[in-house]
């Protein structure tokens, strides 16, 4: 969006098609040389590089001097925020190169340390491009330390977190948002993210203690107070006002949230088949139960989240 933006704008033709830029130095030279650049400045390399990345787009060029030119443009002027952004995306997207477009946006994260732009497109391309979603946390947090970056990189930060199942990673940043946060709808789903965490990692903590029970007993607990204190300290408060039980048929624990959300899902789902029965097609939206009359109100979700409706299937 952000490229197509700025091709069309109105710029004024600076070079015919790749060859001249051909002719820029290397990064490195850039840096070193002792000799003027003449009438060359950011500004010019910049329209250039749109230019360039506009016509190759247009007649299917390789993009064979789309690293160079943006590594000469932010060694010339190393604050030059657009540069790392719309060059890091474009040399990732359309130059095939993400690490090429990590190393220059490395160079920004030093030369320019108080913008939240480099260590934030670094994490965009760890997640998008590389899917090293651990890297990509660990950089959209570091731009969250810095000043003006924006709520939606804290919540990639989270999401980025959890993708590894680091949750501690994950809360704290879930935790920041809340406490930051004047907008009541993005603090009301901080916190739902923060229980469903805090709920995963408690259900983890009982199962371990559960296999330990098992492996050294050589039985199954006929209650979760059976492996107080020896293989758990206690049991923990459930984060949503359930309670924790253990489920034979499943061999683990499980929350009597979970269990109340897989119950309604599968009230929901029968209710869809009874629809498709009476009326011959799936309903597009939940709420079309309510308006045939096949159900008298949607029940709300335990969790507090929009139920995950597709292809006449509730998933969750």
């Amino acid at each position: 969006m952000l490229a197509t933006f700025l091709f069309q704008r109105s710029i004024p033709p600076i070079y015919h098609h790749s060859e001249p830029l051909a002719f820029l130095p290397s990064g490195p030279m850039v840096e070193v040389t002792t000799a003027p650049l003449g009438p060359i400045s950011p500004e010019i390399i910049w329209l250039a590089a749109i230019q360039y990345y506009g016509e190759e787009k247009i007649s299917g060029g390789k993009f064979e001097f789309l690293t160079q030119v943006f590594d000469v443009l932010t060694r010339i002027d190393p604050l030059f925020d657009h540069a790392y952004q719309f060059g890091s995306i474009v040399i990732a997207d359309e130059g095939r190169s993400p690490e090429q477009a990590i190393r220059i946006l490395k160079r920004g994260l030093v030369k320019n340390p108080s913008s939240w732009i480099p260590p934030f497109y670094i994490g965009f391309v760890f997640y998008i491009h590389l899917r090293d979603f651990a890297k990509a946390g660990k950089y959209f947090e570091l731009a969250t330390r810095r000043s003006g970056a924006p709520e939606y990189v804290y919540r990639l930060a989270a999401f980025a977190y959890k993708k590894v199942r680091l949750r501690k990673g994950s809360i704290l940043i879930w935790s920041k948002i809340y406490q930051n946060t004047d907008n009541q709808t993005l603090k009301e789903a901080a916190l739902r993210n923060i229980r469903c965490l805090i709920l995963e990692e408690y259900l983890e903590y009982l199962n371990k203690g559960l296999q330990r029970f098992e492996r050294e007993k050589g039985r199954k607990p006929e209650h979760i107070s059976e492996l107080i204190p020896e293989y758990i300290d206690s049991i923990p408060t459930e984060p949503f006002g359930g309670a924790f039980k253990y489920d034979s048929s499943r061999d683990s624990f499980i929350s009597t949230t979970y269990l109340q959300i897989e119950k309604i899902i599968a009230y929901l789902n029968n209710k869809l088949h009874v629809f498709k029965q009476k009326f011959g097609y799936y309903p597009e939206r939940l709420d079309e139960l309510v308006a045939k009359g096949v159900i008298d109100f949607i029940p709300p979700h335990p969790l507090g989240r929009i139920y995950n409706y597709r292809f006449g299937r509730v998933i969750r």
